[in-house]
């Protein structure tokens, strides 16, 4: 069933529309911000479990979005996060007899006539493909992967799916105001398309090739360009351990601190510089062997930095630490993280403020502190949540990357000073081309930060001044136009899903698909009571404003 297109489009617009539904009433319902703190917590809990008990079972691009969704803090609570970072991507595999038939219909031949000897038991097995172990004629070892068959179509499925979903968010909730949906979608389709397509996935892993031979700080393993296809890769069998397998550091009496350093300058060399970066850096995608040796797997998930947003970056850090938020906002905009109605001078305050809560314990930058970042971390996701940001692909699995080399590094090297060992890698990022004065630069930002980052903002201390009985009364009218905008939406969103349901049911009729009956059905009788009681409130809410203006 799982693999039947009309299947898995219900499912997955089913569960979406289940959620919107839950979040709506929800939000309805619930009166205390006691009780609505603990009660919201609970419910994206139980969809966070549902959505990937439904991954794991639905597969295809449902783990892949999950993954991808799991890098976007600025949209999904922690709840989800959480859930979704854990989204293994492993899942039992196909039948050797139609990998075998793929292998035929890719090589024109059959299989043994290009593999002296293979494995018929894969050693890996994903959502999108598996690998195999064989040896070539010439005696050479190689990994085989294989793209799993019909997964195109699958994934095309889903992507049905998801188009109808993300038009249900645009109409029925308030995430359009948050990001840029349909550039989210596209970005999402070419992502899924480099990694459906192997012949991307080898030019990726021949770009790193030579970077890294030049470089010397990794090993990657060559192709066979000759056997590789946009369903086949052919490529080095690499024997190793994976890196965060302490037992194997210290039984071949490896250096842990030399290996986390080594792998640090590796990736600040990747997403510090324009170029590619290697987006899912986790344990089994990164080898160990005897010697030390480094070696990385699997760029199927990699994005690339331009020359343009390397300066920009550039142009961030300078902005936090010179205290200039002008520049700060101006880097994000070159970046394209801001929306058009973002607000520039609240979001200059926020992150002021984010900067001033967290380091005006030191002179300087504080120890490391791994309770402190985490609360930097998320309070900066909830800024990101609060303005229409949008946070562009590459950014987005540039942060997941980030995270997760973070914890194979700790994994490597518990006592490792993320902090101290990174920083001559980042002040020689920071200097750029052509080469700055960097000791102007040290002394500046020594004597600048120190002196901001001990003072409250100006626009604060003169906000707290302000008479509190004028505030109460903004506050106040804000709180009343802000509910009767709500109500304005909620009862659009019910008119919605009662034209929704209504187009729905017809469709259905001629299809003659009982399920999408009834589930119309149920929208048009939701979408009729919802509108009838948001109307009620919306007159009665008009009449008590209209006696408190008098």
């Amino acid at each position: 069933m799982k693999y039947i297109s009309s299947y898995r489009i219900i499912v997955i617009v089913f569960m979406s529309v289940k959620f919107f539904l839950q979040i709506y009433f929800f939000q309805r319902t619930t009166r205390t911000s006691r009780e609505k703190e603990k009660r919201w917590n609970k419910l994206l809990e139980k969809q966070a479990e549902e959505y990937k008990r439904k991954a794991l079972h639905l597969e295809g691009l449902m783990i892949k979005m999950g993954q991808f969704l799991s890098t976007r803090a600025d949209l999904m609570p922690p709840e989800f996060l959480d859930q979704l970072a854990s989204l293994a991507d492993r899942v039992p595999p196909v039948s050797w007899d139609a990998c075998r038939k793929l292998l035929k219909d890719e090589w024109n031949m059959p299989y043994k006539e290009v593999v002296k000897d293979m494995d018929t038991k894969p050693v890996a097995s994903a959502s999108i493909g598996q690998v195999y172990k064989g040896t070539l004629y010439g005696g050479e070892e190689v990994a085989i992967k294989i793209r799993r068959p019909k997964i195109e179509r699958i994934v095309n499925a889903d992507f049905k799916a998801l188009r109808i979903v993300l038009w249900l968010a645009k109409h029925f909730t308030k995430l359009e105001k948050r990001t840029d949906l349909k550039k989210m979608y596209r970005e999402i389709r070419e992502v899924m398309g480099d990694e459906l397509n192997f012949i991307s996935e080898r030019k990726n892993g021949e770009s790193f090739k030579r970077k890294y031979q030049e470089l010397g700080t990794f090993n990657i393993p060559s192709f066979y360009e000759e056997w590789c296809t946009d369903k086949v890769l052919v490529m080095e069998w690499v024997e190793g351990k994976r890196i965060t397998d302490t037992a194997f550091i210290s039984n071949f009496s490896l250096d842990g601190t030399t290996i986390s350093e080594q792998l640090l300058r590796g990736f600040l060399d990747q997403v510090l510089e324009e170029g590619l970066f290697h987006a899912d850096p986790h344990p089994g995608n990164i080898l160990l062997g005897e010697d030390g040796t480094i070696t990385l797997l699997d760029f199927g998930m990699a994005a690339s930095l331009k020359q343009d947003d390397a300066a920009a970056l550039r142009q961030l850090v300078s902005g936090f630490i010179f205290d200039d938020y002008d520049e700060v906002i101006e880097a994000l905009e070159k970046l394209g993280f801001l929306l058009p109605e973002a607000d520039h001078e609240a979001l200059k305050h926020s992150l002021r403020d984010l900067i001033d809560t967290f380091f005006n314990k030191g002179q300087n930058m504080p120890e490391w502190d791994e309770r402190l970042v985490e609360s930097f971390i998320a309070e900066l996701q909830r800024i990101a949540r609060e303005q229409p940001i949008h946070l562009p692909s590459e950014f987005a699995f540039l942060g997941r990357a980030v995270s997760t080399l973070t914890g194979v590094l700790y994994a490597i090297n518990p006592q490792l000073d993320l902090i101290q060992s990174g920083r001559p890698i980042v002040m020689d990022w920071l200097r750029g081309r052509p080469e700055a004065n960097i000791q102007t630069f040290i002394k500046e930002a020594a004597s600048t930060y120190g002196n901001t980052l001990l003072h409250l903002p100006q626009e604060l201390s003169k906000f707290l001044k302000e008479p509190e009985r004028k505030r109460l009364d903004e506050a106040k009218q804000f709180s009343i136009r802000q509910s009767q905008e709500n109500l304005r939406q909620m009862r659009s969103f019910f008119l919605k899903l009662i034209l929704l349901g209504s187009a729905g049911f017809m469709i259905s009729m001629w299809v003659s698909v009982l399920l999408t009956v009834y589930i119309s059905i149920l929208f048009v009788v939701i979408g009729g009571i919802g509108a009838c009681a948001t109307t009620y409130k919306l007159k009665q809410h008009t009449i008590v404003r209209s006696k408190q203006m008098k």
